[in-house]
């Protein structure tokens, strides 16, 4: 499947007010940490049963920051198609990005690539 596992965050601002328009601490950031195409064949169909069946993420974003972390643990210690070191920078990308909300979403490589235009 031709398709991308995100972690994004919806970014975050200070309220706008008559003097100022509002001070940006983060912009949105869009992070694909697993290319499905990418997943072993032997762990393929019961990653995306998964992804599917388990999580709902080919119907929903899932925006729950508890489910979104258990998702992404079970992703490494359960199937490990997800390393050490990238579930380090995604932990790290969670608590930086708490204030703004973040999410997991499931988007083609193409609608990836026009999103990042």
């Amino acid at each position: 499947m031709e398709a991308y596992l995100v972690l994004a965050c919806n970014g975050h601002s200070s309220p706008s007010s008559i003097i100022d328009s509002g001070f940006s601490y983060c912009g949105s950031i869009v992070n694909p940490i697993l290319d499905l195409s990418k997943i072993e064949y032997e762990k393929y169909d019961k990653v995306i049963s998964f992804l599917d069946g388990t999580c709902g993420l080919f119907d929903q974003i899932e925006r729950n920051r508890n489910k979104v972390s258990n998702i992404i643990n079970l992703l490494c210690k359960t199937f490990f198609i997800i390393d050490d070191s990238m579930l380090k920078s995604i932990q790290m990308f969670m608590h930086m990005h708490k204030r703004c909300g973040f999410y997991l979403l499931l988007i083609t490589k193409e609608d990836f690539e026009c999103l990042m235009k």
